[in-house]
């Protein structure tokens, strides 16, 4: 019907990520030619799901075999208890996507030669909705029959094909209008195909006509039809000289069968898919995909994929294609019925063709599930190149069920190839999958830009501004993908009790310190697949990736201070110092455009969600990396600040604003959708919080002396009041702890490091007596005393749930307590004071200059 090819699609560009699933591939048709077009396009990270057992004779077939496979492309071996026999292409990015559902296998002929029938689906996601949610369905039929493979193939395996969605969001998520056209598919966990397609047929059918290239024995399907439909006769399309009707005999009694075989006025096997029944009133319906006319294919057994189209677009689209025509055509005649195949159908392989298995590498060698082997096998020898087998090691981990094979850090790169050897003489192939490889393939193109810029930052020419663009690019410009990917486990957690979040919050007592918690409670993630989780997996759950030659301490050539003493400097080419501070320059604008749009988000959250906490976290963290940086020679040698330490305090203060300002109080509201389980961008917001009130300079100082001028007073009641905020908040989370305590040392001068410490110490210890203050509140062991002094802690006593907060002005009608966004009034004899001793040395407790 469409006058259109997969490679003028590719032409158009915007595909980022391709999908295939087929029942029979020729890999040197995909490696040599689609592959190529692909990447040419390109379309970076590309997927293959094939039946295991075709993947499993393709590797005993030396010129048919796989040569890129686990390097260049991930290819999954799907195993099925009949046949994974769906036809899907699944090509996606960021704002654009294409379904293909149909019937032509991977190969030449059904590229080329065959008459197949496909689905040409291409739309635009920010715009068709209906689109959107057939695409959705499809990609929820492949995670689908990929949770039945978890037994047989390795994790990374398995990442690899849902790490699609790094590459479109937008394959996540409800869909909240029906999908159009409608997509079925059949698996081991799913209703048989026939069932499905019940619901959806026309109320009362006409007629029922079908195509197809390969029957069951007992022809069914096409029982199931005239039971369900018994004043209906099914006229059934076939092309005498190619299909295979190991039925005939019941077929020429039974059924009206049609030479089809001029179908679509062009030659080539006829191996097209397709149901049409007409209605009455325009009700009709048209089934095509990779679904055959066979008990397997629609009652249970194999893995199918059709699509539904109805009412007057299935009547077009039927009479386009020529299966209207087949009412024309001449039944059988007796000398074809004499030369149709009886031969068993294409989707029944050969009992002695073992699976393929997928073998991915590890950081010892290489690992596979035990669980896809026949027997535990004996021996293992590596496919390095045209070069003779390299005998391995084998070591059997029960815990995991995975067979180890240690392996040198320098042959893993070139094995393609695995040989098991099992009892009995058999050899079992397997595919290796190179992880590392695949996964940088799996990166969207915003992770790939954001991880070239960090990379280049190693450099003495490294574009810091094109960082910072990078991110700011990941952190807001696709803010829907990083919420549909949150919004799965905030609704998990969502029913908690408000009393339970509370006492998440803030629990009831601090008194066991942070440092005294030693092991580490494991936190989630709330994001991992999405261009901004991959952005916070770098800035900071690996830190010094792509920074690892960020040396403070070293010139340009790699040399320490002590290095350089007594050396020629005469040879270095020096660096134009006027570009730098320009370059510094437009670094500080970036950053502070950066800033001003996380100032929006935070104030446009009327209904909150945690995607402004983790895009906060970003922010955060970039910041922090670029305080690192400014210890770089190139940086210091100009005194240049990539970061203004204004822009710095400005965002420290909108944050506490927004965050704990009275009715904004965006971390409770936005920390109470998600429960009562604490995720690990939270615990790291903690920790980023409490470095940059320690960069801003903000000081725990109990000193107010009457004399002092009024700013100066006001700066130290502010001051205190963030500390009060965040100490309350670290809740004895050793993660949050330990990432305040790196932050802070990365930043700081070695000089500092023993007073930045002291400062962190400093702050817990008054964070434990903090705690205790409000145990004693909450048990009403606290004699009421009217406040007498600014700069002391006290608290509303007619609140049902007291918060503590810094007295900011006494007067004899009236006492002020601070909040981040205006005064609290109230009569002295409605808060009372508390007397807050400070721990020893808490009063000198300033932080140091980084610098």
């Amino acid at each position: 019907m469409a006058d259109d090819s997969l490679y003028d699609a590719l032409r158009r560009g915007g595909y980022e990520a391709s999908l295939i699933t087929t029942y029979n591939v020729y890999f040197p048709f995909y490696e040599e030619v689609v592959l190529r077009r692909l990447r040419a396009s390109q379309c970076r990270h590309n997927v293959v799901l094939a039946d295991a057992r075709q993947c499993g004779a393709s590797l005993s077939d030396t010129f048919a075999a796989p040569r890129r496979a686990g390097s260049d492309y991930t290819l999954v071996p799907m195993r099925s208890e009949a046949a994974f026999h769906p036809k899907v292409w699944l090509l996606v990015g960021k704002s654009r996507g294409l379904i293909c559902l149909g019937s032509h296998n991977l190969t030449i002929a059904g590229f080329g030669y065959n008459r197949e029938m496909t689905n040409w689906i291409e739309f635009d996601p920010r715009r068709d909705e209906a689109a959107v949610a057939t695409a959705r369905t499809v990609w929820g039929f492949i995670k689908t029959w990929l949770n039945d493979q978890q037994a047989f193939l390795p994790a990374p395996a398995l990442e690899a094909v849902t790490s699609m969605k790094n590459h479109a969001p937008w394959l996540e998520g409800v869909s909240n209008v029906v999908a159009d056209p409608t997509p079925l598919a059949q698996g081991t966990s799913t209703a048989p195909l026939f069932d499905q397609l019940i619901v959806h047929a026309p109320k009362s059918v006409k007629s029922i006509i079908v195509i197809g290239a390969f029957f069951d024995t007992k022809l069914q399907l096409l029982k199931a039809l005239a039971k369900r439909w018994p004043e209906v006769r099914p006229m059934c399309g076939i092309e005498p000289a190619t299909v295979s009707l190991p039925g005939k005999q019941l077929a020429k009694r039974q059924f009206d069968f049609r030479n089809a075989s001029t179908l679509a006025d062009r030659s080539g096997y006829l191996h097209a898919k397709a149901i049409f029944f007409e209605g009455r009133n325009g009700d009709h319906l048209l089934v095509s995909g990779s679904a055959n006319p066979s008990a397997p294919a629609w009652l249970g057994g194999n893995e199918e994929a059709v699509l539904l189209r109805k009412g007057a677009s299935a009547r077009k689209a039927a009479e386009e294609l020529g299966l209207l025509a087949i009412r024309e055509c001449q039944p059988i005649a007796a000398d074809q019925w004499a030369s149709i195949s009886e031969s068993v159908a294409e989707q029944v392989a050969e009992e002695a063709t073992r699976a393929a298995i997928v073998a991915c590498e590890t950081e010892i060698g290489f690992a596979a599930p035990l669980a896809a082997f026949p027997t535990i096998p004996k021996r293992c020898a590596a496919k390095v190149g045209e070069s003779e087998p390299i005998e391995l090691p084998i070591q059997l981990n029960k815990e995991d069920g995975m067979l180890v094979i240690p392996a040198d850090r320098e042959l893993r790169p070139g094995c393609t190839r695995l040989l098991f050897a099992l009892a009995g003489g058999a050899v079992v192939e397997a595919i290796v999958h190179h992880t590392a490889m695949i996964e940088d393939l799996a990166r969207s193109t915003q992770q790939a830009q954001f991880r070239a810029a960090l990379q280049e930052l190693g450099a003495e020419s490294g574009d810091i501004a094109k960082l910072v663009s990078a991110v700011e690019k990941v952190i807001f410009d696709d803010a829907s993908g990083a919420a549909s990917e949150i919004s799965d486990r905030s609704r998990r957690s969502s029913n908690q009790s408000a009393a339970q979040n509370e006492a998440n919050l803030k629990p009831e007592t601090l008194a066991v310190g942070m440092h005294e918690t030693k092991k580490a409670k494991r936190h989630r993630r709330l994001l991992t697949g999405t261009d901004l989780g991959h952005l916070l997996d770098v800035l900071i759950h690996r830190l010094g990736v792509g920074l690892s030659r960020l040396d403070a301490n070293v010139d340009s050539q790699g040399r320490t201070e002590e290095d350089r003493i007594g050396k020629d400097d005469d040879m270095e080419i020096p660096r134009n110092r006027v570009d730098d501070v320009k370059i510094a320059s437009i670094c500080q604008r970036k950053l502070r455009r950066l800033i001003s749009r996380m100032k929006v988000q935070m104030d446009q959250q009327a209904d909150p969600g945690p995607t402004v906490l983790v895009q906060l976290v970003a922010v955060l963290a970039i910041t922090r990396e670029l305080r690192k940086i400014e210890k770089h020679e190139r940086w210091r040698r100009v005194h240049a600040r990539l970061v203004d330490p204004a822009d710095q305090r400005r965002l420290l203060d909108h944050v506490m604003v927004s965050f704990f300002g009275r009715g904004r109080d965006l971390y409770s509201r936005v920390v109470a959708t998600l429960g009562t389980e604490t995720f690990d961008e939270i615990a790291r917001l903690k920790g980023l919080l409490i470095w940059l009130a320690w960069d801003c300079g903000v000081a725990l100082d109990e000193r107010f002396g009457i004399s002092e001028h009024r700013e100066a007073v006001e700066e130290r009641i502010r001051n205190k009041a963030v500390l009060l905020e965040l100490v309350q908040i670290l809740s004895g989370d050793d993660i949050s702890l330990e990432e305040a305590r790196t932050s802070i040392l990365s930043v700081a001068n070695p000089g500092v490091h023993q007073a930045a410490a002291k400062w962190l110490v400093t702050c817990e210890s008054w964070g434990r007596v903090v705690d205790e203050v409000l145990t004693r509140i909450r048990g009403d062991r606290i004699p009421p005393v009217q406040p007498s002094q600014i700069g002391s802690l006290a608290f509303a006593t007619a609140l049902a749930r007291p918060r503590l907060r810094i007295v900011s002005s006494v007067s004899s009608g009236a006492v002020a307590l601070f909040d981040f966004e205006q005064e609290i009034q109230y009569r002295p004899d409605r808060v009372s004071s508390v007397g807050l001793l400070s721990p020893e040395g808490l009063s000198a407790a300033s932080p140091p200059s980084s610098s």
